[in-house]
């Protein structure tokens, strides 16, 4: 399995792809070091005052030859565009980039299965907050492969970082 994750917040976009992973089974867990999946702030830490809308995308994998597919065009894309390249993302100036660098290269992942698809928005209110620390889960289960034909997927992303509570100026 991979996943490809990209965030926006409308001005600016970056993109993370993380490494493939094999063998993972029933109740298996995978842990990501932040160097291989940072999906805000690869480049640097990235403010912003906008609403972070955020897009999980899981696949199942059955060659290895597709996910290099994927991670070559996304590759391919983000250096034509301009992209800053970290070891596993890009982080672009313009905030559509990475969402239509993403779709072009989903189309060229061959037989790999989208299992987990998820987006949300976090409101810029609670940004700050986050800075503190916080943990959600984003989980999708279905039909169709896996044991008995069924398939549940969870995914823990946490935020990080520090901050002191202010009052903003007016």
């Amino acid at each position: 399995m991979y996943c490809i994750v990209n965030a926006t917040d409308g001005t600016t976009s970056e993109v993370a792809v993380t490494p493939l992973q094999k063998g993972l089974g029933d109740g298996a867990a995978q842990v990501f070091d932040p160097s291989v999946a940072l999906f805000w702030g690869q480049k640097e830490l990235r403010t912003t005052t906008n609403n972070l809308t955020i897009t999980y995308r899981c696949f199942r994998n059955t060659d290895p030859s597709a996910y290099t597919k994927v991670f070559g065009a996304i590759k391919d894309e983000a250096v034509k565009a301009g992209g800053v390249a970290g070891p596993w993302g890009w982080a672009f100036g313009l905030g559509a980039v990475a969402a239509g660098i993403v779709e072009a290269a989903i189309g060229s992942s061959g037989g790999d299965t989208l299992r987990l698809n998820v987006q949300q928005t976090i409101d810029a209110g609670a940004l700050l907050e986050m800075t503190n620390g916080r943990i959600w889960r984003i989980q999708q289960s279905g039909d169709g492969g896996g044991l008995n034909g069924k398939w549940d997927w969870t995914m823990e992303v946490e935020s990080w970082g520090c901050s002191d509570a202010r009052t903003l100026p007016k």
